[in-house]
């Protein structure tokens, strides 16, 4: 699963839609996705809450969560399309163009400079 394939669906909690996905954090420890980050309108660019990974039932053409439990991202660096990226020195890497995902497992980072940065 790439980080394009959840960005701009739907978020439904049963048959009602709560927002759209707008990134997600990696956990600085883990290298893991903990939340998704959550625009509450289609027409928000920034976002305004966020869920956990661990509510999410199923993802098809939009994600389903078991419930919607709003948390304050810890420990986390947020990682949206298109957000600038710069190594642990501070040399800068790129822009985000995509985020490979194994089980919510950040695995490779792609950039707009053609570099596929392992995580």
């Amino acid at each position: 699963m790439k980080l394009s394939d959840l960005y701009e669906k739907n978020i439904y909690v049963g048959k009602n839609i709560r927002g759209v996905c707008r990134g997600v954090t990696l956990s600085l420890k883990s290298q893991s996705v903990k939340y998704l980050l959550c625009a509450s309108a289609l027409t928000q660019s920034s976002t305004d809450f966020s869920v956990t990974t661990s509510s999410v039932c199923e993802i098809d053409e939009s994600i389903h969560l078991s419930r919607l439990r709003p948390v304050y991202p810890k420990s986390c660096a947020k990682l949206t399309l298109g957000c600038p990226v710069y190594s642990f020195e501070g040399g800068y890497l790129g822009v985000v163009e995509d985020l490979e995902m194994q089980d919510f497992i950040a695995t490779r980072l792609f950039t707009d400079q053609g570099d596929v940065i392992p995580i």
